[in-house]
């Protein structure tokens, strides 16, 4: 319904960045995620979402705000290589974002993971997170995923024991 209506306004362009800047976004999630797909469409410019998205990311804003915003670079399909500032702006987004935000945009970081110094420091970044579930999906990432393909086990070894360390005694017993 919430597509069809964007859809159908005339003026759609106009509303992208006035909603996607605007501080009671989380209040309007869908209008996040309703442009984001209408980008992936090519209904909408796709770059103008991202940009704006990342950019209110990198300010700060309540929770919800943020949320909404990390929901539409999923809904907008964001890969790692289009991500200006790569495995950086990552790392700084996942320090400083809340929680929700941080678990969305993980994936991309691991994506982007390809030597051992990466690895350190993106899990000290992520070990740093009060969330157990990127410390988790980290892991996972390290023994059997993606970075366990590019980053050699000698590389790993340090991540793991950053994530040893964790005062999660479940998880720190699996690293």
């Amino acid at each position: 319904a919430v597509l069809d209506r964007l859809r159908a306004e005339p003026r759609l362009d106009d509303l992208v960045a006035p909603t996607l800047t605007h501080a009671q976004l989380g209040q309007h999630a869908h209008l996040a995620t309703g442009f984001a797909t209408l980008a992936a469409e090519g209904r909408l410019d796709r770059r103008q979402v991202i940009d704006l998205c990342l950019a209110g990311l990198d300010s700060p804003g309540r929770p919800a705000a943020q949320k909404a915003l990390a929901e539409a670079l999923v809904a907008a399909g964001l890969s790692s290589q289009e991500l200006q500032g790569g495995l950086a702006r990552l790392q700084q987004l996942l320090a400083t974002c809340h929680g929700s935000v941080s678990g969305r945009l993980l994936p991309l970081a691991v994506e982007l993971v390809d030597t051992e110094d990466e690895l350190v420091e993106l899990t000290t970044t992520v070990a740093a997170r009060p969330e157990k579930r990127q410390r988790t999906d980290l892991l996972r990432g390290i023994v059997s995923g993606p970075i366990a393909e590019r980053v050699p086990p000698e590389g790993r070894r340090a991540a793991l024991e950053i994530l040893a360390d964790s005062p999660d005694a479940a998880l720190a017993g699996k690293a």
